[in-house]
């Protein structure tokens, strides 16, 4: 059996032991081998995994600016009570109550936004999550917290992936991960604390849409319909389209591989300054939106979705 491994020897990772279900440790890999025919890693606290119960690769971490002191959050997280519009059944979920079992985790925060809206602090509010140490590939691992306190939607997390060569936010799709929710009703403590277990159970997935996008070459005619099918999905029809807007801007963006693709898609769309389409995406949550439906249309093409 020919094994491509995701990780080498002397590599630092966490992992779950009890095949996944036990608490995430840190390890450095001594040794690589194979167990029904797939691919284990002998690891330096006497025991050996699979692939899918490493976690993700321990680096130095990336210095991320330290929000202002005291106001780590955008207005709305500091929100106690519940706008006046929902039911008596709604039970308010503090948003803080969420953000703190996320730095618990050892996650910082690395944006805090919220949306207009006539509710005001009660309205919708996304705060993005960075850890400084688990790595996919080329990008760090982030998770996306989406919360309102005016009945308009539950409290969401998604997976995120930041690549750093270019910058790009990335959001997981819900096609391949779906979202974690905490409706605003029962016990919500309960909810708040299982966070940690879904992202744990959600990092094969995350690692086999990773691995199969870079190693999935496509043909130049599907790389174009992709470029069309995401265009569309942005502007809604095809005035001012054509496929150089896509071309790499940087080295490691070149080539049909899969991730590279849709890297590209990504950044050139999010970012703007096209002929008659110029304006960027800057509302966070048009952002989260349209890269779940973005990589839920790459995904989907390649039949990655669950």
């Amino acid at each position: 059996m020919e094994n491509k491994t995701m990780y080498q020897i002397g590599d630092m990772v966490q992992y779950r032991g009890n095949f996944g279900n036990g608490p995430i440790e840190q390890v450095t890999v001594i040794g690589i081998g194979s167990k029904n025919d797939r691919v284990v890693y002998d690891m330096n606290n006497g025991h050996w995994a699979y692939e899918y119960q490493i976690v993700g690769k321990v680096i130095t971490p990336t210095p991320v600016a330290e929000p202002e002191p005291d106001r780590v959050y955008t207005d709305n997280a500091y929100t106690k009570t519940a706008h006046q519009r929902v039911s008596e059944k709604y039970v308010h979920v503090d948003t803080l109550k969420v953000y703190d079992k996320m730095t618990r985790m050892g996650f910082s925060v690395v944006s805090s936004t919220s949306a207009r809206s006539k509710t005001k602090e009660h309205s919708r509010h996304i705060t993005m999550f960075q850890h400084p140490t688990v790595k996919i590939g080329d990008s760090m691992l982030r998770i996306i917290v989406d919360n309102s306190h005016d009945g308009s939607r539950s409290v969401t997390i998604r997976i995120g992936l930041f690549r750093m060569a270019c910058a790009n936010g990335l959001v997981v799709g819900s096609d391949v991960v779906a979202p974690y929710r905490i409706r605003h009703i029962g016990n919500i403590d309960e909810r708040v604390e299982g966070i940690d277990d879904y992202i744990a159970a959600s990092m094969a997935a995350i690692q086999t849409m990773h691995g199969t996008m870079v190693n999935t070459i496509l043909p130049d005619s599907q790389v174009e319909e992709l470029y069309l099918a995401a265009w569309l999905l942005r502007f809604k029809d095809a005035e001012g389209y054509h496929s150089y807007w896509f071309k790499a801007k940087r080295t490691e963006d070149e080539g049909n591989s899969t991730w590279a693709v849709f890297n590209r898609i990504q950044e050139t769309l999010m970012k703007g300054g096209l002929r008659k389409r110029s304006r960027a995406i800057k509302s966070a949550a048009r952002d989260v939106d349209f890269n779940n439906e973005l990589c839920n249309l790459i995904s989907n093409n390649i039949n990655l979705a669950a």
